[in-house]
């Protein structure tokens, strides 16, 4: 009788002591399903239900159309970036090279200094100037190509409502892009009109 009645106080004392297990275990079904649906309201909002599905099905948003422009996009996005950090080291050295000018300095003097402080910049030869000029604006006219190639209009391609989101995403990328690399080249056209002129004066 005293053993039953022990048996039975331990496995009260059991049961209760492990009342906390289920509610851990509700509490991780619980937040894994909130963490699970803000991340499908997210990806859903941002892509759509067809974006999402195939998010989840293939692994990406696009599909393998869109997927080959987004690609090149990013691409030229990244191409465009290391130019611009170019034309950012020729302005830097062009200013650098007239703020040490003196007054009534020649152009010839102002040039030179201008080849040395870019030559010092970039840890390049001095003669690479105007080579580096020519292939930035060579590369930022065939960046603007390729960019002008991503064509997200026509009959070609039909896209849903979901796909329609994606494609204004892809042209607002491609519009900004476009802008900066004008951007770049205009800048890039000064840097050669200045040079130019100095050569002349020289």
């Amino acid at each position: 009788m005293y053993r039953r009645n022990d048996y039975y106080d331990n496995k009260k004392n059991e049961s209760s002591s492990n009342w906390w297990v289920p509610a851990i275990a509700s509490t991780v079904v619980a937040v894994t399903v909130l963490g699970a649906g803000i991340v499908l309201y997210k990806t859903t909002k941002d892509y759509g239900w067809e974006g999402t599905l195939r998010y989840l099905w293939e692994g990406d948003v696009y599909s393998p159309e869109l997927r080959h422009l987004v690609d090149t996009l990013e691409d030229a996005e990244i191409e465009r970036s290391l130019q611009e950090s170019r034309v950012h080291a020729l302005e830097a050295a062009l200013d650098l090279a007239r703020l040490n000018s003196v007054d009534g300095q020649s152009s010839k003097e102002i040039l030179r200094a201008w080849v040395d402080c870019f030559a010092a910049e970039t840890a390049t030869g001095s003669a690479s100037l105007e080579r580096t000029l020519a292939d930035v604006s060579d590369k930022l006219d065939k960046i603007a190509a390729k960019v002008d190639g991503i064509v997200l209009s026509g009959s070609a391609m039909s896209y849903s409502s979901s796909n329609k989101d994606l494609v204004d995403r892809i042209k607002a990328r491609k519009k900004l892009l476009s802008k900066s690399i004008v951007m770049d080249m205009e800048r890039c056209d000064v840097l050669m009109g200045s040079y130019q002129v100095m050569q002349e004066e020289s």
